[in-house]
Parts: C-alpha cells; sequence; structure tokens
C-alpha cells in the first residue's frame, strides 16, 4: 500500500494523511479504538465532528499515528529500535555501570509552537528491560536525556531496548477538549467522553488522566500511551495494509497512559494512570 502520511521538507516527522485515512474508514460504523492507528484517529475525530463535541477550550496537540519498523528517518519520535545518538558521546550508564535501556525518543522539532524544550530531542531511558509491568513500579527505573539533532549521529550504536519491536511516529494536528472531558457530563455515551481527549501517544494537549492533576501541575509535554491498533482492522499501521497482530502491540500496565511534565528546575516528572 501507499503510506497513509506525506513527507514535508519543513518537517521533521512525516505527516499522517488523515484525508486518505479518512476514506479508508468513511463507510464504517463508529467505534473508539486506540488514536495511535490510523482507525483509530479517524474515529476521533470522527466521533467529535458528528456529535458536535468541539466545545469549550482546544488545546492544540501534535497527535502520533505509527507506522511498524524502521522510520523514514533516524531523528523522528519513536520506541524501540536504535537511537538517534550524538557521535562521540558516551551512551549513559547506571550506577552499577551498566549500560541503560533505550525506551522511546520524542522529537518535539515540529511542535515548538505547543510546548518549549531545553533541546529537541529527548531520549527515555530505563535500567531495566521488563516490559510492561516495570514502568509504573518505580520512578527511578527512569531517565532522560536531551540531546541536539543537527549534530553527527553515531551510526554504530548498537544498545538494548525495552521494546521487543520499532515503532515510528507520523504527526496530525488536531486538538483536546478537556473542559466537557473534566466535566465528566451524564449526558455524553461512553465513547463520546473518552474521544474528548485522545488517549495515544502525543505532544502537547491535554494528559488523559481521569483523576485530577495535582493543584499547580504545569509544563505538560507528552504523553506516552498504548500503541494499540483496532483487532482485524485493516490497515493497523500507517506504512502496511496488515490487519493488527497481538504480538506487534505496545503498551505498558493494563494500555495504562503517561503524562510527562517539564518543571520549572528542568527536571522531567509524571504521572500513570491504568485505563
Amino acid at each position: 500500500m501507499n503510506p497513509l502520511y506525506e513527507i514535508d521538507l519543513g518537517f521533521t516527522h512525516p505527516k499522517f494523511d488523515m484525508h486518505r485515512a479518512g476514506e479508508l474508514f468513511r463507510e464504517e460504523d463508529l467505534e473508539l479504538s486506540s488514536s495511535s492507528s490510523p482507525r483509530g484517529m479517524v474515529m476521533y475525530e470522527r466521533f467529535r465532528d458528528e456529535y458536535g463535541l468541539r466545545q469549550g477550550t482546544s488545546v492544540a496537540c501534535d497527535a502520533f499515528v505509527f507506522g511498524f519498523g524502521n522510520p523514514p528517518r533516524p531523528d523522528i519520535s519513536k520506541v524501540g529500535g536504535q537511537p538517534f545518538w550524538p557521535k562521540n558521546r558516551s551512551w549513559p550508564h547506571d550506577q552499577n555501570g551498566n549500560s541503560l535501556y533505550f525506551l522511546a525518543q520524542i522529537n518535539f522539532s515540529d511542535s515548538s509552537d505547543l510546548v518549549r524544550t531545553p533541546k529537541p530531542l529527548l531520549l527515555i531511558l530505563s535500567d531495566s528491560n521488563k516490559d510492561g509491568e516495570w514502568f509504573c513500579i518505580n520512578p527511578e527505573h527512569l531517565s532522560f536525556v536531551w540531546c541536539d539533532t543537527d549534530v553527527e549521529r553515531d551510526e554504530q550504536i548498537s544498545v538494548s531496548t525495552v521494546s521487543l519491536h520499532e515503532y515510528y511516529a507520523t504527526i496530525y494536528r488536531t486538538a483536546d477538549y478537556p473542559d466537557l472531558f473534566d466535566a465528566k457530563s451524564d449526558s455524553l455515551s461512553s465513547d463520546e467522553w473518552e474521544s474528548l481527549v485522545l488517549d495515544g501517544p502525543k505532544i502537547g494537549g491535554s494528559p488523559k488522566l481521569v483523576h485530577d492533576t495535582p493543584p499547580g501541575k504545569k509544563g505538560f509535554l507528552f504523553q506516552l500511551g498504548p500503541i494499540w491498533p483496532s483487532w482485524q482492522k485493516a490497515p493497523a499501521w500507517v506504512n502496511s495494509d496488515e490487519a493488527f497482530d497481538y504480538e506487534k502491540g505496545f503498551h505498558v500496565v493494563d494500555l495504562g497512559v503517561f503524562a510527562f511534565f517539564l518543571d520549572e528546575d528542568g527536571s522531567i516528572t509524571w504521572l500513570f494512570e491504568s485505563s
């Protein structure tokens, strides 16, 4: 199949082709699924439009709609695979001298109007590769490294990863609608309410946290949610006409969602909620 994205030389990430994806799923019944897949992203937008849910505060975000396998370029946002790492820079180790595991990288270059970051690329590392449960047991597992991307890349780097597979992001500019989401109105169906705030990975927008964010908590950067396309619904990925294979999904702790924040002192903190 032709990929469901376009390469724009003015952007780092490929841009998700919502028009083509919308045509593919135009005849399907409304059924919400993870916004990280082509079908899921289409369904989120259809719910909002068909039920008039674009109300109240609109908070722009760059949603990630994923491809499976090797990315078109090494510095875009992705989970798994090998990181974009500057040449002649030592890979981080834990306090026992063991190399950290690579989980994901988030590139903010295309989202500078949404969030401000010290550098364009953030690597998320862990001292454990226990896929799934490790992620929320102990915050001390995680560490973060900011990198520039206008540097020579170490093309020989080979590090251990948390994810068994590699997923790369295309971006789609949309918005979240936190007013109705936070109000939890009884007049909305469960899917209508869920569609107000994206559940998948994204930069900016509003974190999908059902419980209230701690008072005064600011600096929301990005969300890491499930990469979990619809069962038996093809195409599951922007670069393949295959249906979803359970073995190719990525999630942590019962399809939970992690919201990452950049605090005033420059540190990164995060909140987790299971689905």
